[in-house]
């Protein structure tokens, strides 16, 4: 008797700042697909050229335009850049905790490299986002750009916005898995 998986065919996964792709959520992520691939901004690729760094992920992201893409913070403000700036055919995205331009971070101002640039990207008529587009945040995440985040939904009137009441920047583990296996089901 052959059993039938429930699990995703591949899913690419960009981790947050210092983060590892295979650890963390990358571990449930791992749970839920055939195939876990990714990158994991580690301090030595934080430390590269911002253009190399965009670099890197359009190369990535190419490559695995047929798995499920999910990005965690910072990680989806590197995503956000490449898929605004260039078409790239897509089926589902998947964005956690997105840094979307200048934030508040641990009580201090975060200001990412070319943050104007991405929010003159979001504010095209045209952009390239899938049809199937979730964005994920705490309600009380100071890191979120609510105005981003308007743009966003206005300009792409598919995009799934979920906000997660009495969670921060890091959303719990389990009400992240239950938000995301209602997502991958």
């Amino acid at each position: 008797m052959i059993e039938a998986s429930c699990k995703q065919k591949s899913i690419f996964y960009i981790s947050g700042r210092g983060g590892n792709f295979t650890f963390g959520l990358g571990e449930y992520l791992a749970s839920k697909t055939e195939q876990l691939d990714g990158l994991s901004l580690s301090n030595e690729f934080l430390r590269r050229d911002f253009q190399i760094q965009l670099d890197v992920v359009s190369k990535l992201v190419l490559k695995a335009k047929d798995s499920i893409l999910v990005a965690n913070s910072y990680g989806a403000y590197l995503l956000m850049h490449v898929l605004l700036s260039r078409k790239v055919e897509l089926s589902n995205l998947i964005l956690i905790s997105p840094i979307l331009g200048s934030c508040y971070s641990a009580n201090r101002f975060f200001k990412p490299p070319f943050s104007q640039h991405l929010n003159t990207l979001m504010s095209k008529t045209e952009n390239h986002l899938p049809e199937k587009t979730t964005i994920i945040w705490g309600a009380e995440d100071e890191s979120i750009d609510q105005n981003g985040l308007k743009k966003l939904a206005y300009q792409c009137t598919d995009i799934q916005l979920i906000e997660i009441d009495a969670q921060k920047h890091h959303i719990d583990k389990q009400i992240l898995a239950k938000t995301l296996d209602r997502i991958l089901s």
